[in-house]
């Protein structure tokens, strides 16, 4: 469901509400035992992209709680 929003709110140009439900969705994969390696990529270029700096913190404490570096 979440990468299917994630989809809508690309559709939608709502940038940087998008890389932050990718932030979610990379959450939802590490508690599910998934790598989320390419979901954090992938949402810290969205919002590299649209200037969202602020938001990059979040991206690195998902990605250290999934102990990908």
């Amino acid at each position: 469901m979440l990468r299917e929003a994630c989809d809508r709110l690309e559709a939608l140009g709502v940038a940087t509400d998008r890389g932050l439900m990718l932030l979610d969705l990379a959450r939802a994969q590490l508690r599910a035992g998934e790598d989320a390696t390419a979901t954090i990529a992938q949402a810290r270029d969205v919002l590299t992209n649209n200037g969202a700096f602020g938001w990059l913190p979040r991206a690195d404490a998902i990605e250290a709680a999934g102990g990908k570096q």
